[in-house]
């Protein structure tokens, strides 16, 4: 196992516990694990630096619009631009289709759940044409960063198993 892995384990750790407990993802966790990635990628030499830093524009961009429009908080984009520091921009797709697919299969569970199962398209029609938070579901909360750890630690089990290699 890389060094970068083991990063990027104790990085999806900490955030899957922190966005869970406290919904939220420090500063600190997310500048500082971007960081490290650049440093990584500087002392792995060969122009890798060049990859981060396009990476970590790429995960920055990934979540933009969806940040914009108040869907996401700015933690889940930072943690993105620090998962891009680390990885390839073909992981980082992956985990952020993996999370978003996650998160989105939590939300409909816990609305079946709780008996609004005939409110969902309502609610995501009042989403789509209102200003998202407003909904009558505001109540719930998906943390989006700890689905996005969960993708993540997946998909390094997976690779690490054999299964997959991305």
């Amino acid at each position: 196992m890389t060094l970068t892995s083991i990063v990027l384990i104790v990085f999806f750790l900490v955030v899957f516990f922190y966005d869970l407990l406290y919904q939220v993802i420090p500063n600190s966790l997310t500048i500082g694990t971007t960081l490290v990635g650049w440093a990584l990628a500087y002392y792995t030499g060969d122009g890798q630096i060049t990859y981060s830093i396009l990476n970590t524009l790429f995960g920055f961009a990934i979540l933009l619009i969806p940040y914009i429009l108040g869907w996401v908080g700015g933690g889940d984009v930072k943690m993105l631009m620090a998962l891009g520091s680390l990885s390839t921009i073909t992981f980082l797709t992956h985990v952020a289709i993996g999370g978003i697919m996650l998160a989105g299969l939590l939300s409909l569970i816990f609305l079946f759940i709780r008996g609004r199962s005939r409110l969902v398209l309502q609610s995501f029609l009042y989403a789509m044409t209102n200003r998202v938070g407003q909904t009558q579901f505001t109540h719930t909360f998906i943390p989006l960063g700890s689905c996005i750890s969960l993708a993540g630690l997946f998909l390094i089990l997976l690779q690490y198993m054999g299964v997959i290699y991305v």
